[in-house]
């Protein structure tokens, strides 16, 4: 992530992908670390979320009270990308537009603004 910000604060180009397999193992993190702090029992998403990589294997599926099961399940909204584009959308980086969303659009923002990434 720290290369991804450097390269698109130095450049006018587009910054090089982060490595699938990093970014993977990176939104597993993410999720189990920082989700917590914005999505619980007590600050329940409005559905439940569907996360898939395209290009390495990487599911995740959120329920409403926050909880993560690594599978593949129907959710009201799923989202879909490389794991480097998934990683940047949660981490605030580039817009949900960016990646395949079906579904419920405005569940899929309002779950990355429930993160806290900062």
């Amino acid at each position: 992530m720290h290369r991804w910000d450097i390269q698109s604060s130095a450049s006018d180009g587009i910054p090089d992908p982060i490595d699938a397999e990093a970014a993977s193992d990176s939104i597993d993190e993410l999720l189990s670390v920082s989700l917590p702090f914005g999505v619980s029992h007590s600050k329940p998403l409005s559905g439940s979320v569907h996360i898939h990589c395209t290009d390495i294997g990487g599911e995740w599926f959120i329920e409403r009270d926050g909880s993560v099961d690594r599978a593949h399940a129907t959710g009201d909204v799923a989202i879909r990308g490389t794991a480097s584009d998934l990683l940047l959308v949660l981490y605030n980086r580039i817009d949900v537009e960016a990646i395949d969303v079906t579904g419920n659009e405005s569940l899929a923002r309002h779950l990355v603004e429930r993160i806290e990434t900062d």
